[in-house]
């Protein structure tokens, strides 16, 4: 037991020192990784436990991104009620995008979600005005999030570190509740669950806009921490990658939900001078992991022993 101590110990000051051994650069990505990881988390609430394809979380990400900006720009309100308020902007969204699950399912649902994504840059493109259109939006640096400047990489990753934390502990808590039980239920078989008198639409609906918020607090985060947004961030690759990389990391895992966020983040920044290489190489892991890791890159028997092992310290 007390290795397991030590070692869980080891593993927490490595995390914790880990952005005052990197440059600013490798900050920079490792804080794009954590936001990247935290909409995989809220992708696994739809895909990994509910059960329905989604290619829509590019979309909440990036209105979760632009609120915040046009909030704190043009509203001149606080960051963290920005942020607050962008998570309740696209929880709302889930909710009405959720709406279409009750009577699509497989591919259909995924088609109507694809649209979702492609939609979203088209209209920060149609409100200039008030996202800058295709010349971008800039957030100014001063901003703070509770005394905290999130221009600076290392109060952003702790930041961004606590709320993964939290969003995982939430994910795990919920999956030994009422709601994760039925989540489940629904995607083992929506009609056996139904026979057993689960509400589906319900549970559907509260799915999609969980997934929402927790999307639209990554968002709204990464669009203070990048300082500027512009729609070509937020084309239907992003969308396409979050789902590939909870293919990847594992589906209703939580730990391989953020492992496949930051290999979104990781593999790009591997090949940034052959961004095509990249492209073909996240298609090649996909294969592979299908081939062999048919649970997702979490399912691997040693890492998730040792996952388990450092993440419960007795």
């Amino acid at each position: 037991m007390s290795a397991r101590r030590g070692w869980s110990a080891v593993a927490i000051a490595a995390v914790l020192a880990f952005p005052w051994a990197a440059g600013s650069y490798v900050d920079y990505v490792a804080c794009l990784a954590l936001a990247y990881s935290l909409v995989t988390l809220s992708l696994n609430w739809v895909m990994g436990y509910a059960g329905q394809i989604t290619l829509g979380q590019g979309g909440f990400f990036a209105v979760g991104a632009y609120f915040t900006a046009c909030a704190v720009v043009h509203a001149g309100w606080p960051l963290p009620a920005a942020i607050l308020l962008s998570a309740v902007a696209t929880g709302m969204l889930g909710l009405l995008l959720g709406v279409p699950a009750l009577r699509l399912q497989g591919h259909y649902l995924a088609l109507a979600t694809l649209f979702f994504s492609l939609a979203v840059p088209e209209a920060i493109m149609a409100l200039p005005l008030l996202t800058g259109g295709a010349n971008g939006i800039n957030v100014p640096p001063s901003v703070t999030f509770f005394g905290l400047h999130l221009s600076n990489l290392h109060d952003a990753y702790y930041v961004l570190i606590v709320l993964v934390a939290l969003v995982v502990v939430a994910d795990r808590t919920m999956l030994r509740s009422k709601l994760g039980r039925a989540f489940l239920a629904i995607r083992d078989s929506e009609t056996a669950a139904a026979s057993v008198g689960i509400p589906i639409a319900v549970y559907k609906v509260t799915a999609f806009t969980a997934s929402g918020v927790i999307a639209g607090l990554a968002g709204g985060f990464y669009g203070a921490i990048a300082g500027y947004l512009n729609p070509s961030m937020f084309d239907l690759w992003l969308s396409i990658y979050f789902f590939a990389a909870l293919i990847v990391g594992g589906l209703g895992n939580a730990y391989g939900a953020v492992i496949g966020g930051i290999l979104v983040v990781a593999l790009p920044q591997l090949f940034s001078q052959a961004q095509n290489l990249a492209n073909i190489l996240y298609g090649a892991i996909l294969v592979v992991v299908l081939l062999a890791l048919p649970g997702g890159i979490a399912d691997w028997p040693r890492l998730s022993r040792a996952v388990r092992w450092l993440w419960h310290p007795r």
